[in-house]
């Protein structure tokens, strides 16, 4: 696995794994934001997956233009889906988000991609929310409720029982 990171460095991305305590042994992380060289990662035939956080700091060396505007992301997204496809590696593309909650960027980001699951949570608090707004290979009518643990992410059992406790005595 390789975590290629566009706006942290790869001793960054290392201290929040230490703090986690989990097994991150198997993923290389590589701070790039130059699509030809994230391109080549995912060809050279290393890696079975390669999660690129996030394809709006990638810039082409062949467009003008600043990461993040629609050209290069336009740009990152048709190479990124032509070397996956062609190699077989599973890419991962994670998103920023507007401040209405759509991703940012192109329309296409949502087209190309066979999963768009959004991550949230409320500052403070230890619960998240995974949901799939498009899953082409399933439902999106599922949740994930989970809980940030200082083993990292956990799935809760009885997420209901989370809400119930949170609300107390409280009518409504």
């Amino acid at each position: 696995v390789l975590l290629v990171t566009g706006e942290e460095s790869p001793a960054q991305v290392r201290s929040r794994a230490a703090r986690l305590a989990g097994d991150c042994a198997g993923v290389e992380v590589a701070a790039e934001t130059r699509l030809q060289s994230v391109v080549g990662h995912i060809e050279s035939g290393l890696y079975s997956v390669v999660a690129v956080d996030s394809v709006q700091t990638l810039a082409s060396d062949t467009l003008d233009g600043a990461p993040g505007t629609v050209g290069q992301v336009r740009e990152a997204a048709a190479e990124l889906l032509r070397a996956a496809k062609s190699s077989g590696v599973t890419v991962v593309l994670v998103g920023q988000v507007t401040k209405d909650g759509g991703l940012a960027g192109p329309r296409l980001l949502e087209h190309l991609v066979d999963c768009v699951v959004s991550f949230d949570g409320e500052d403070g608090r230890v619960h998240r929310i995974l949901r799939a707004t498009k899953n082409r290979f399933g439902s999106t009518n599922e949740v994930g409720v989970l809980e940030m643990r200082t083993d990292g992410l956990v799935s809760v059992d009885d997420p209901a029982a989370v809400w119930l406790a949170e609300a107390g005595e409280r009518v409504g």
